[in-house]
């Protein structure tokens, strides 16, 4: 039975995205910690300062100042944000003497706490966790005294005064910059991930001691680790640049206790222009077990753009892939996710209301079901295909979903009738396809402004018929 992307849209009911911060940015990470006292929170910084707002029930809180002292924005990776073990929200960020400072949300969820400055705990790029003991476990890349190493450090605050910090890894060249990923297990053991020039290398603490560096994978340059674990599974990601030819590609491994399973690769949405996958991917679980990932790409022409996409990970297959976010003629990426009170949440930046502002949209997982509970109908409709933006001005991205390797044809006519643009593909393969069309016909002129109407048809491999959707295009010059 053929289903297309309708389908999908059904079953991974993403909200429609909402802008968090209230300003224009400047450039700025963000993050996000679910199933907090007070709700869902996000940190993001603006003019040299940390932001967080709240979302409960439905409702934004104002945006709340995290701390009045000037802080210093992460050069590569988001800021980090954790659950205690009494359900506060917890943040690292570095201040502007690049000490690592703790934000916790106590009494009211309007008021930040700050751990004060310990010039022990200085560096960059900090990544946190909570242990069932009530400590923040923290590891974070260092610039030696002598400046020709890195050094990447764990510590953990009890609440009073940070412990001694332990260099894990001395790391060069020193002109990268590094990042490190952390969580925790069932047990309480501690994992500390992070990457050299060419390798991923996973670190455990058990309580008493650290284990010796295992690599995982290889990589280059912002390879950007990051961790997530449940009672079953600690879980790795992180970027390859190399990978792909160098086009880039984002990985995973998951620890079961005994072994590092293979590693898998993220899908790769764009398919037609030739995109890429960047650095900065996050992961999460959900209680379900199902590894839910959040990445972004970008297409090789038409620059500026970039699409956000989500996905979950679950008996081998990755599932449910979803466009969060797209947009030709503006950046954006980095996106960050968490799972709580039932839903997963995901933020990520983008310029394309101007400046940088970050966004946040959530999915309830329970109302994610397999394609086998749904009732087998042929779908087809508009919702079958999807183009970005709609009203265009230059160019929009087209995305279609494929369940099944099928022959496909797309098409799009003026409102009188007339054939304007085709564009046919043979023996396309199951997943996300997309396709860039800058407003111009098949002779390469540009259209007018008026209204357009996309067609798509897919004939899937070795069936006779076909089935088609039709969609509105607007260009406005």
């Amino acid at each position: 039975m053929y289903v297309v992307l309708a389908l999908v849209l059904a079953v991974q009911q993403w909200t429609v995205p909402v802008r968090v911060s209230p300003d224009t940015l400047s450039g700025t990470h963000s993050s996000v910690v679910a199933g907090c006292w007070g709700g869902t929170w996000v940190c993001w910084y603006s003019s040299g300062y940390l932001w967080s707002r709240s979302c409960e029930e439905g409702m934004w809180s104002e945006p709340i100042l995290v701390d009045s002292t000037k802080c210093r924005s992460p050069e590569v990776t988001t800021s980090s944000m954790c659950r205690d073990r009494d359900g506060n929200a917890v943040v690292a960020w570095v201040d502007t003497s690049h000490c690592v400072r703790l934000s916790t949300c106590r009494i009211r969820k309007d008021e930040w706490v700050t751990s004060p400055p310990d010039l022990r705990i200085t560096g960059e790029n900090p990544a946190i966790v909570s242990d069932t003991a009530g400590n923040i476990w923290c590891t974070w890349t260092m610039l030696d005294t002598s400046g020709a190493e890195l050094c990447c450090q764990a510590s953990y605050y009890d609440g009073s005064e940070w412990a001694v910090p332990v260099p894990l890894e001395r790391i060069v060249p020193v002109e990268i910059s590094y990042t490190t990923g952390i969580t925790a297990d069932h047990r309480n053991n501690i994992w500390v991930s992070y990457n050299d020039h060419e390798a991923v290398w996973v670190k455990c603490w058990d309580g008493n001691s650290w284990s010796e560096a295992e690599s995982i994978g290889t990589c280059f340059d912002h390879a950007c680790p990051t961790m997530c674990a449940d009672s079953f599974e600690v879980w790795v990601s992180w970027f390859d640049f190399f990978a792909n030819m160098g086009d880039g590609g984002i990985f995973a491994r998951y620890h079961d206790g005994v072994e590092w399973s293979d590693s898998l690769e993220f899908p790769h949405a764009i398919l037609y222009d030739q995109g890429w996958h960047n650095w900065h991917a996050d992961i999460c679980l959900d209680d379900r077990r199902r590894l839910w990932a959040g990445w972004w790409e970008t297409a090789r022409i038409y620059c500026p753009n970039y699409s956000i996409l989500g996905s979950y990970y679950e008996r081998d297959v990755w599932d449910r892939i979803s466009w969060v976010d797209t947009c030709v003629g503006a950046w954006g990426g980095h996106p960050s996710t968490s799972f709580g009170d039932g839903k997963v949440w995901m933020v990520w930046q983008s310029e394309k209301e101007g400046g940088f502002n970050i966004y946040n949209i959530y999915l309830s997982h329970c109302e994610v079901t397999s394609v086998e509970d749904t009732t087998p109908t042929t779908v087809v409709g508009p919702s079958a295909i999807q183009s970005y933006p709609n009203p265009l001005h230059t160019c929009a991205s087209i995305n279609w979903y494929l369940p099944s390797e099928s022959e496909v044809s797309l098409t799009i006519y003026s409102i009188q009738g007339e054939l304007v643009w085709t564009r046919l593909s043979r023996g396309q393969g199951r997943g996300l396809h997309t396709i860039t069309w800058d407003a111009t016909d098949n002779s390469g002129r540009k259209v007018s402004s008026g209204t357009y109407f996309l067609r798509i048809a897919v004939r899937p491999v070795g069936e006779a018929g076909q089935h088609t959707a039709t969609r509105k295009l607007c260009v406005v010059r």
